[in-house]
């Protein structure tokens, strides 16, 4: 079985959690900045359980951090080169 490098199974990972349309368009949603699920869920089209579960495995992953304020859980990104990272991403599909 071939090795692979720590850095190649990293992007690999990160890769898998954003290869879900979904969780990329939440995670493009906070770029903007912070937002509660129900703004999320009204932006995205998605009820809030989906968009829930979705942001679980993104804050699971490390991509998103939560703060609880009165009675909303915000969210935003947990590392602000992400939004670069889309940015290239978003200029590498749109020549394609």
């Amino acid at each position: 079985m071939p090795r692979h490098s720590p850095l190649a199974s990293q992007a690999s990972d990160l890769l898998k959690v954003l290869g879900n349309p979904l969780r990329l368009g939440i995670v493009e949603a906070l770029v903007g900045g912070e937002m509660h699920v129900g703004e999320l869920a009204k932006r995205l089209g998605e009820n809030h359980a989906i968009i829930s579960g979705q942001l679980r495995l993104l804050r699971l992953s490390g991509l998103v951090a939560r703060e609880h304020r009165g009675g909303n859980t915000f969210y935003r990104l947990a590392d602000p080169r992400l939004s670069k990272f889309l940015a290239c991403v978003r200029k590498y599909t749109e020549g394609r």
